[in-house]
């Protein structure tokens, strides 16, 4: 198989490949949202500020983050690998981002 064409989000959004666990996370059928941690593959420019205009993002791909995963998550193939789609805003924090080499 080929390398996929290189992939490139505009303004907020990311491309995260969701890292796998081995344990089993039990939520209760109430649940909304629960939290996971991904890779950034591919990262849009900008986020939304406070005050709802865009300014530039702190997210990078090879970044990991902590975001909020809703059960209706959009799933891309890339490349045969699941990735998902999401808004910046879904990003709760990044672990050890001063580790990562840009």
């Amino acid at each position: 198989m080929s390398d996929p064409q290189p992939i490139e989000p505009i303004n907020d959004w990311l491309f995260v490949r969701p890292l796998k666990y081995d344990g089993l996370i039990v939520m209760p059928d109430n649940a909304k949202a629960m939290f996971e941690q991904g890779d950034v593959v591919a990262a849009g420019p900008l986020m939304t500020g406070p005050d709802g205009r865009y300014v530039r993002s702190t997210i990078r791909a090879g970044h990991r983050v902590v975001f909020r995963s809703l059960r209706n998550d959009e799933v891309i193939d890339y490349g045969g690998e699941a990735l998902i789609l999401m808004k910046a805003k879904d990003v709760v924090g990044m672990v050890n981002p001063a580790a990562v080499v840009s």
